[in-house]
């Protein structure tokens, strides 16, 4: 049961919305219609919340192991496309707090590294008298998780950020024009 929640093969179909979502957004006819999208995304983020909520995401059932894990990604390209388009409005300010924005920034540094967070705490805590199945533990694996995330950020992924100007190549969409962009994609 773990292959397919773990399995990125098992996982394509989300990878592909999150990669359609990035594409469209950037077509020359994704303004056009994009306030008649996230209008027909709200009845389907609902569908799929109230799906979610009825199968209470337990990925141990056959359903969850299947259909399940495409029914998040839906929820959240859904939910995605509704902040873009109302970014810069009241109702997102919420996602431009600053906390909100710093994990954004170790969100790829939380999703590597929660799960050796979680060991290591797990860990130490093994080797006291303590119980280790407290949910009192979750705040101190959270913090470790950001502090992992924090230090990854600072060693490898920002100086690796600033280099990648060096090895883009003529053909990259930052430098080719979005139109022509598109087109190859089709092609």
């Amino acid at each position: 049961e773990r292959f397919q929640y773990l399995f990125t093969l098992c996982r394509l179909d989300t990878i592909a919305l999150g990669c359609l979502v990035a594409v469209m957004v950037r077509t020359r006819w994704y303004p056009e219609v994009r306030a008649r999208l996230a209008r027909g995304l709200v009845p389907v983020l609902a569908i799929a919340s109230i799906v979610l909520l009825a199968t209470q995401l337990d990925r141990t059932t056959w359903f969850g192991r299947t259909f399940g894990y495409s029914v998040v990604a839906i929820a959240f390209v859904s939910l995605v496309i509704l902040v873009l388009e109302h970014r810069g409005e009241a109702v997102t300010r919420v996602l431009r707090v600053r906390p909100l924005q710093y994990f954004g920034k170790l969100c790829f540094g939380l999703y590597l590294l929660h799960r050796p967070a979680d060991t290591v705490v797990s860990a130490l805590v093994a080797r006291t008298d303590l119980d280790g199945t407290s949910l009192v533990w979750i705040p101190v694996k959270l913090a470790v998780a950001v502090g992992f995330a924090t230090i990854s950020w600072r060693v490898l992924e920002r100086p690796f950020l600033r280099l990648k100007d060096r090895f883009a190549s003529s053909r990259h969409p930052s430098r080719v024009p979005l139109r022509a962009t598109v087109v190859g994609l089709v092609l």
